[in-house]
């Protein structure tokens, strides 16, 4: 499971892989591994026989880098992959909320020395303290930081500002970007962001038979935490909008942040969508449910990295 192909600022979840790295681990699974379709692994499920030391590439939400770079790079090694897209982000030529907010918080050159945000009746206070400014000392630290241990207090903002808008629609989501914005004193042209490919870029990608678009909803929410109804067109809108876009049917799912309740399965089941993808770890098996298809995350690794990992992860499973 791969997010980005980028070298970013900073990269709390670990969902960048640099673009050297990318190349070096493609090219290894593509001579010592089979790799196949997305596709081609749901049919060998469905027939109980999965094809030993098989591989299938995915990516998830459909980061303009997936195209510039690691599409490249998957044409020239002959390697399928499939792109789960989020596609209100393809339509509006925005970042995702995650990116920005990061921006705006921990990179920002300078910051108002206190925070506060009410949303839905409640009230989020919080003090900067001396990172107001972003020294070089300030910049060092949030280098290779994490949002499992954030080291700073502009990172701690963040994190807890996260967890509020993974929770929040999509006009919540906005309407807090706005407000932070003015806050930090920053127009939208301040904002260097690198976003997600257009409609124009996922038709390219999509005429490719090497790769495959599935659907990752409209807006990236937490399932689990909206209603059937809003599941439910959150999944078929994407839907129409990715068909509508490349001309072929979708029907292969990835969980945003892996996130799904039985609902979300009852819809995709009445949707006749093959198959979805969970962020869980693990190797696909017979007996694996079409539904809670596990992946492996991929991280930065070098090419000998890569390499252990991978048959450690063969080997443990």
């Amino acid at each position: 499971m791969y997010h980005r192909v980028h070298t970013p600022q900073t990269d709390p979840w670990d969902l960048s892989v640099d673009p050297a790295h990318f190349e070096e681990q493609i090219k290894f699974i593509s001579t010592n591994y089979t790799i196949v379709s997305t596709g081609e692994l749901m049919q060998q499920l469905q027939n109980g026989n999965i094809e030993h030391k098989s591989i299938a590439l995915t990516f998830d939400d459909g980061y303009i880098d997936n195209f510039e770079t690691a599409r490249p790079v998957l044409e020239t090694y002959d390697v399928p992959a499939t792109f789960f897209i989020t596609d209100s982000n393809l339509t509006e030529n925005r970042p995702f909320w995650w990116d920005e907010l990061e921006n705006i918080i921990v990179h920002a050159d300078q910051l108002p020395g206190h925070l506060t945000l009410t949303h839905r009746g409640e009230t989020i206070s919080f003090d900067l303290g001396d990172e107001k400014l972003l020294g070089p000392n300030l910049r060092e630290k949030h280098k290779f930081y994490r949002a499992y241990n954030p080291p700073t207090k502009r990172t701690r903002l963040y994190v807890k500002l996260w967890k509020v808008f993974s929770l929040c629609t999509k006009g919540e989501q906005e309407e807090l970007l706005t407000t932070l914005r003015k806050w930090a004193g920053l127009s939208n042209d301040e904002l260097e962001i690198e976003g997600c490919m257009d409609l124009d870029e996922l038709k390219i990608l999509a005429k490719n038979p090497l790769f495959t678009i599935g659907g990752h909803t409209k807006t990236h929410p937490f399932l689990s935490t909206i209603s059937e109804e809003h599941q439910r067109y959150e999944i078929a809108e994407n839907r129409q909008v990715l068909e509508g876009a490349t001309n072929k049917r979708i029907d292969q799912f990835a969980y945003p942040s892996g996130n799904f309740d039985d609902s979300t399965q009852k819809i995709l089941k009445e949707e006749h969508f093959l198959g979805a993808f969970t962020t869980n770890n693990g190797c696909v098996f017979t007996d694996t449910d079409p539904f809670e298809i596990p992946r492996l995350h991929i991280k930065n690794w070098s090419a000998r990295d890569f390499k252990t990992n991978l048959n450690n992860w063969f080997i443990k499973w």
